[in-house]
């Protein structure tokens, strides 16, 4: 049997990838894994949030069939009894059940915990449910998927959650150059309710950026870690004889916008930049 990973890097974009024809390279190791796979260049999400992406990912269907609509805390108690009631498939308990050694790198929790004999974001974190956590870095959680594969007895299904490029980005150190316009930015904005909008998701995020250039290039410095961390893993695989034996997924569970269409930093809308995401597959 076959090995599997797949690694899911949240908010992830093709349009800061030169993979896409992005004029900064932010993915040097994941053009290399490209060389080796499949790139599908109109790969779109099921969703432009997390939790009814990585449902359909688990189970093979749409989130209009598979229940979970909203990203958490919005997720419904009838949303999460319409996935029980429906689900017919769920991808860690299948594989579990064929013999594979199930293995998660999350904090998530809650029904996706089902069907992985292990499932942690760090290992003194003991699983608890959770609806918001202190991001791991990514370099914390390859380390801990390198150290659950090297110790895994039988063939595995490796699961893992990269979330650095999510916004505010808390896991990547970038000053910038001090520049200030948000100020100018807000001016701009028309209609309060947008206004309101971008003093609660940008200016209370408290990142210590204060220009909209500073914080998309810190996102694009959060997509090359991401980059380098996979590329750990990659070159991991290849010392331990295991690339050849295991099929490898790289993608977005969704895309996000960073200013277009006067949406800041936001997976929100259903534009091209919150639901096109990368996949690259070996």
């Amino acid at each position: 049997m076959k090995n599997i990973i797949i690694i899911v890097i949240d908010a992830f974009r093709p349009k800061n990838l030169s993979l896409f024809g992005y004029d900064k390279e932010t993915d040097k190791n994941l053009k290399e894994i490209a060389k080796e796979g499949i790139v599908f260049r109109n790969f779109f999400s099921s969703s432009n949030t997390t939790a009814p992406s990585l449902m359909s990912i688990f189970t093979g269907r749409l989130p209009c069939s598979h229940g979970i609509m909203h990203q958490f805390p919005y997720t419904t108690e009838e949303e999460i009894e319409k996935m029980y009631r429906e689900r017919k498939f769920w991808l860690p308990s299948f594989l579990k059940s064929k013999g594979y050694e199930t293995q998660a790198i999350d904090w998530l929790g809650m029904f996706f915990e089902e069907g992985f004999d292990y499932y942690k974001e760090r290992e003194e974190w003991q699983g608890k449910p959770k609806i918001s956590a202190k991001f791991s870095p990514a370099q914390d959680t390859i380390n801990l998927a390198i150290a659950k594969i090297g110790g895994a007895k039988k063939p595995f299904f490796s699961f893992v959650h990269l979330w650095d490029t999510h916004f505010p980005f808390p896991t990547i150190e970038y000053k910038g150059n001090q520049k200030k316009d948000i100020s100018e930015v807000l001016e701009e904005i028309e209609g309060e309710a947008q206004k309101e909008y971008f003093k609660k998701r940008v200016i209370a995020a408290n990142i210590d950026l204060y220009s909209i250039e500073n914080m998309k290039e810190k996102y694009d410095e959060a997509v090359r870690e991401v980059d380098r961390q996979i590329g750990r893993l990659y070159r991991y695989l290849k010392e331990q004889n295991l690339w050849e034996q295991t099929i490898f997924i790289a993608l977005g569970d969704h895309g996000t916008n960073l200013t277009e269409h006067n949406i800041y930093f936001s997976s929100s809308s259903l534009f091209d930049e919150t639901i096109h995401a990368p996949c690259i597959v070996h």
